[in-house]
């Protein structure tokens, strides 16, 4: 398969909030194109991190649907109107902080007024807040928190609650700290927003086959297009996308069917012990009773025996025998497996060194009086 590459085909930066860019990326067989670009997509707008104001308290209002005094936009409007400011970062943000804004009038009050955290930016300064008449003031503490995807809570209790909890413990300067001491913000109520925290905007995609390479394998390319709200560039978008499916993916890397909850070799001996079998004239029995008395019962016994590292002939054979979990197989000795069909020695040895790595091994025949003699 040729190598695969990944470029840039077109950019543009129409406005503070949508910046575009269209990236190709290919080579891929014509049975896993759709597969990627459908995923990669759904990554893009589901998966990516984001910074968003959650939360505003203002002074001298009590719930959304209040008036202040010398301004212009009622609370609704002004919180609409925070809720369309797009904020970024540098790094990753972990933890909720605080930001503030104090403006008189008469001015015209827009996101560059607000006092953030220095590592903290806002990508369109211009975003338009609110207008403040002679006479006028307009204070607020904003909480900003990172997330994923977008809430829809504006008015819920439970979110309201989780606002009051986290407001004192938000991060925020000593600036910020004064400006809610001296303002006595502390009597405000909490407005929760909407907020959204996706940072794209838009994802497209188009699959066109590669027509100059004459191979009998198909080749094809992804074509994507990606819009963005200023806050992340379209190519770090993409590459936190994908990383996000190696995220997904990493645990099974070393995948194994079964990680059984190990137990001690004396424990594996004595269960040993307690599994007996028989034919014609001899015992064969199973203690469970015993085993769940003394604690000795592995949980590995109630799986199915397709988390045994089988291949497909033995697994075949054992399931037409009704043989279906590890339990049912401890019932059944070297000898008995033999005598199922197409159940060979080579599906025996596989069989034994998979149990051994569970520490589970099969059951011996033994007479009655050996039977007897172990149970005392």
């Amino acid at each position: 398969m040729p190598r695969l590459f990944f470029t840039c085909v077109e950019s543009s930066v129409n406005d503070p909030k949508n910046t575009y860019a269209r990236f190709k990326i290919g080579p891929f067989l014509e049975t896993q194109t759709l597969t990627i670009a459908n995923n990669l997509r759904r990554a893009l707008l589901t998966e990516l991190d984001g910074i968003a104001v959650v939360a505003v308290k203002i002074k001298g209002v009590s719930h959304e649907y209040s008036s202040l005094p010398g301004v212009k936009e009622s609370v609704l409007d002004i919180l609409l109107n925070i809720k369309q400011i797009p904020l970024g970062s540098a790094f990753q943000v972990y933890s909720p902080h605080l930001a503030y804004l104090n403006c008189q009038g008469p001015t015209k009050v827009t996101a560059k007024d607000i006092q953030l955290p220095p590592f903290l930016k806002c990508t369109d300064p211009d975003q338009y807040i609110a207008t403040v008449c002679t006479g006028g003031y307009l204070k607020l503490v904003f909480l900003i928190c990172p997330g994923k995807n977008y809430w829809l809570q504006l008015g819920a209790s439970q979110f309201v609650t989780y606002c009051q909890k986290i407001f004192p413990k938000a991060g925020a300067t000593n600036q910020t700290r004064q400006f809610i001491d001296e303002t006595k913000m502390s009597e405000s109520n909490i407005l929760p927003i909407d907020a959204t925290f996706m940072p794209i905007n838009r994802v497209n995609y188009t699959i066109e086959r590669d027509e100059e390479i004459d191979t009998e394998l198909i080749y094809e390319y992804i074509f994507l297009e990606i819009w963005t709200n200023g806050t992340i560039h379209p190519f770090n978008a993409i590459k936190l996308a994908l990383q996000s499916f190696i995220d997904i993916f990493k645990p099974l890397k070393n995948l194994k069917i079964l990680q059984p909850d190990y137990i001690s070799l004396k424990k594996i001996q004595t269960l040993e012990s307690l599994i007996q079998t028989t034919s014609k004239g001899n015992y064969r029995q199973l203690n469970l009773a015993s085993i769940r008395n003394k604690k000795l019962e592995p949980p590995v016994l109630n799986l199915d025996i397709g988390n045994l590292e089988l291949s497909l002939r033995p697994y075949t054979c054992l399931k037409r025998a009704n043989i279906q979990t590890i339990r049912d197989l401890m019932g059944y000795t070297r000898e008995e497996l033999l005598l199922l069909k197409n159940f060979g020695k080579k599906s025996l040895e596989e069989l034994e060194k998979s149990l051994f790595k569970l520490g589970l091994f099969l059951p011996e025949r033994v007479s009655k009086t050996e039977f007897d003699k172990r149970m005392k």
